[in-house]
């Protein structure tokens, strides 16, 4: 089977499919989530992603559900991130609260 022009990478789908994530939804992802995280974390982020579908073959999604799928992923991984750059900021013994916009803005 030939993969479709303009393809970043692919993901296993339920029933031994796949998934292609186009160049164009890569920066859609990437404007959508660029202010919490590099364009390398999200391909880092697209890396655990798969392989997690690869480990998990019975909670594989459809290709339908797919899109889906990687926006929860990253949007969770994001949350994340911002959680713990917050706790190194408490680390640090900051003394004032920590302003979350502060967090979201840093690059």
């Amino acid at each position: 089977m030939r993969e479709p022009d303009g393809i970043l990478c692919w993901f296993p789908t339920r029933g031994g499919g796949r998934w292609y994530l186009t160049i164009d939804r890569f920066r859609e992802l990437r404007s959508i989530y660029g202010d919490r995280g590099t364009p390398s974390w999200i391909r880092a982020e697209l890396v655990k992603a798969k392989a997690w579908l690869e480990a998990n073959p019975k909670r594989r999604k459809t290709n339908r559900g797919m899109d889906r799928f990687i926006i929860g992923w990253i949007g969770k991984a994001a949350g994340q991130r911002i959680e713990q750059q917050a706790l190194a900021i408490r680390v640090r013994g900051r003394a004032e609260p920590v302003n979350i916009g502060d967090i979201l803005n840093r690059q």
